[in-house]
């Protein structure tokens, strides 16, 4: 690997890694924020979209900046994805600190909806005795920080892969030939 490829490595890291901490932090807020508003669903749709809208404008602005750090080299498509899937990858980390860190303040908000489910499963007929050992384990596993953390890094990674797909059509740019400049 060149020196230029090794600076551009460097400086890829680093800015999925910046991006992904702020676009985590506004994501988790905003979960956090939806899940004690849920009484009033007007507010929370309009959460929600500002929650989509932030994670499409970080990623495509992070995207954007990436791409002039390769100046005049061009950047994929391919090159966007991996720089979004990364910084997806960074936000999932915090988000998912973010949401289990709610969960432990506030347990009984998981208890609540799992009642919720529980109840409704129940009476569709199914086995009382299964969806009770269902809802036991999945309590559980939401108050595990490992479990809780991975699945944000999972769910964000899905979330930024599918956003990057139409994100990545309009950030890639072409090879004009001329030499690069790392500070464009």
């Amino acid at each position: 690997m060149d020196d230029s490829k090794k600076i551009l490595n460097k400086i890829e890291w680093r800015e999925a890694a910046t991006g992904g901490l702020y676009l985590g932090i506004v994501y988790a807020a905003l979960s956090i924020a939806t899940r004690y508003l849920q009484a009033n669903q007007q507010l929370v749709s309009v959460i929600s979209a500002v929650s989509f809208f932030s994670v499409a404008g970080f990623l495509f602005a992070y995207a954007t900046r990436m791409s002039r750090h390769y100046g005049n080299q061009g950047y994929t498509f391919l090159q966007s994805m991996r720089f979004i899937l990364k910084m997806s990858m960074f936000a999932g980390i915090i988000a998912g600190i973010g949401m289990f860190i709610q969960n432990k303040i506030a347990p009984e908000t998981i208890r609540q909806q799992l009642e919720v489910m529980r109840d409704l499963y129940i009476g569709k007929g199914w086995d009382a005795q299964l969806i009770d050992q269902s809802v036991s384990m999945t309590e559980q596993l939401m108050l595990n920080p490992l479990f809780v953390v991975i699945g944000g890094i999972g769910s964000m990674i899905l979330y930024g892969g599918l956003l990057g797909i139409i994100i990545s059509l309009f950030v890639r740019r072409r090879n004009t030939g001329f030499p690069t400049s790392f500070n464009n």
